[in-house]
């Protein structure tokens, strides 16, 4: 769930949004509404589960590897600034 909260933190600095809702599901499920757009954040576990894959097959598909990646790489450094 980590990963999960840390991605949706990310996006939020992205969006430089401070009117973003969130809603964060034990289950590994965290919903963004930025009003105009609904970003939804599964776990592995959830994507299958909920198949919602199957319901936007035709939308296009955004690698976001990269930019988890990139939050996580941020996050550690972060946390070594912090450490003293």
């Amino acid at each position: 769930m980590a990963e999960a909260k840390l991605l949706a933190e990310e996006i939020v600095k992205a969006l430089d949004s401070k009117r973003a809702k969130e809603i964060e599901r034990e289950s590994g499920w965290v919903l963004l509404d930025f009003s105009t757009v609904v970003v939804h954040i599964f776990l592995p576990e959830q994507r299958e589960f909920y198949k919602l894959d199957r319901l936007w097959q035709d939308g296009e598909t955004v690698d976001i590897s990269g930019l988890l990646e990139d939050a996580r790489e941020q996050r550690k450094k972060e946390l070594e600034e912090n450490r003293f």
